[in-house]
This record gives C-alpha cells, sequence and structure tokens, in this order.
C-alpha cells in the first residue's frame, strides 16, 4: 500500500493533471494502492438469482448497508437491488448509491425510487464512456413510459 499524504489546496489542480497523465493510469494505480479498509460481507450480491442484476461482478452491495426492497410474494430475490445507503452529515442513511440500472433492473430501481421516496437522482457517470456501456438510459426520451413490472393489471399501471 502506498502513503497517500495531504495535497494542500494550492497543488491539487497540477496534482490531478499528473495523475490524468497516460490515459489516467496514474488516477487507476493511485485507487489500487489505496487500503479498502474493513471487509464486509455481499452474500446478498453473491446469491445466483442476484448475480444478473449486478452491472459488474466486483461492484456489490454489502450486506450491513444494502437497501432492501419491499419482497414481492413468489419472486425469489425480489427484496434485491444492488445498492448501498450512505451516511451523511449527522445523518443515518442520507443518501443511496446505485449502480446505473441495467435494463432488466429499471422496475427494481423504480421501485426503489418510490419505495424510499426519493426525489432527487444525480447521475455519477456517462450512459457510455471509452466506447463502453457504463449505464442504460433508464428514463424515456420522450413522453412518459411505464415500467413498472409488478403491476396490479395487465396495462403496467398499478
Amino acid at each position: 500500500m502506498a502513503s497517500h499524504p495531504p495535497i494542500p489546496i494550492l497543488e491539487l489542480a497540477d496534482h490531478i493533471e499528473r495523475l490524468k497523465a497516460n490515459d489516467n493510469l496514474k488516477f487507476s494505480q493511485e485507487y489500487e494502492s489505496i487500503d479498502p479498509g474493513q471487509q464486509f460481507t455481499w452474500e446478498h450480491s453473491n446469491l445466483e438469482v442476484n448475480k444478473p442484476k449486478n452491472r459488474y461482478a466486483n461492484v456489490i452491495a454489502y450486506d450491513h448497508s444494502r437497501v432492501l426492497l419491499s419482497a414481492i410474494e413468489g419472486i425469489p430475490g425480489s427484496d434485491y437491488i444492488n445498492s448501498n445507503y450512505i451516511d451523511g452529515y449527522r445523518k443515518q442513511n442520507a443518501y443511496i448509491a446505485t449502480q446505473g440500472p441495467l435494463p432488466e433492473t429499471f422496475g427494481d430501481f423504480w421501485r426503489m425510487m418510490w419505495e424510499q421516496r426519493s426525489a432527487t437522482v444525480v447521475m455519477m457517470t456517462k450512459l457510455e464512456e471509452r466506447s463502453r456501456i457504463k449505464c442504460d438510459q433508464y428514463w424515456p426520451s420522450r413522453g412518459t413510459e411505464n415500467i413498472w413490472p409488478y403491476s396490479s393489471d395487465s396495462t403496467g399501471h398499478c
């Protein structure tokens, strides 16, 4: 593990520029050198029924802080979404961090938004980076769209 001394604010811009060299190689090296600290379990992310809901095998939801969806009777794994609560300043579970939804998890994503009464989504990635899909578009291009897969009738409306 490498030592990471504090960077004075006046030197931050230059430090970032140095890390960007060689297609962000130094960013990657610095990230990989950081001690992950305490290790947590991710058994729910590793269940066979839930693995297809994870965009990446190495980006998981920790068991101790994962967001639990309301279980749907008869649907194994229906309480799982790759999302974790994050504490804020003096407030537990102030935020939710989630992966960019996959087309097959759009319904889970919006169900989480509804169940958690989330009013704001902040997307921290582009849909595509370096010709790789990082997030599928989970909002309609225009108009409205029904995405709720667990509706009470066949029209998609609850």
